[in-house]
């Protein structure tokens, strides 16, 4: 979906509508979760499920580096970088990697010359990398406000 699509407008126009609704003041932030989602999956909707899988390993990751065992913080912050890396070097650049050293022609060829390169895979996996950092370091707040024990803990708090 291009910003200058008139879908885009009606997202939009749709996303800001219900997230000032008094009544829906509560949900602005799964409101806004919700609409960047159909947003991403405008085009190739299967490259969601690889955005969510993004997410939830830098919120397992997160959540370990401040609830797991304190020895083992630095594992799982290099487990969390090397995953997302991973995902990012596997979809930007194993076609490139495939047709300079591997070129024999069979049904891998296929494989990789199809494969999609998800819009923005740069930026969230490098956002997602970011927090995991941040969260190990403990750069900028308390490690429990940033980490709620509980996600639905910290959702009745907004």
């Amino acid at each position: 979906m291009l910003f200058t699509s008139f879908v885009f407008l009606i997202l939009l126009i749709l996303t800001f509508s219900i997230y000032y609704i008094p009544l829906f003041k509560n949900l602005q932030l799964q409101i806004l979760i919700s609409s960047s989602l159909l947003f991403y999956a405008y085009d190739q909707p299967i490259l969601v499920l690889l955005l969510l899988f993004s997410v939830s390993i830098n919120i397992v990751s997160s959540y370990w580096i401040v609830y797991g065992e304190v020895k083992r913080q630095k594992t799982y912050a290099y487990l969390g970088v090397i995953i997302n890396l991973s995902i990012l070097l596997f979809f930007k650049y194993s076609p490139l990697i495939y047709n300079t050293f591997f070129k024999v022609p069979d049904t891998i060829d296929s494989f990789f010359q199809t494969l999609p390169l998800p819009i923005g895979i740069s930026f969230f996996t490098f956002q997602g990398i970011s927090l995991i950092i941040d969260v190990y370091k403990q750069k900028y707040v308390s490690n429990k406000d940033l980490v709620p024990k509980s996600f639905f803990q910290h959702a009745k708090q907004i």
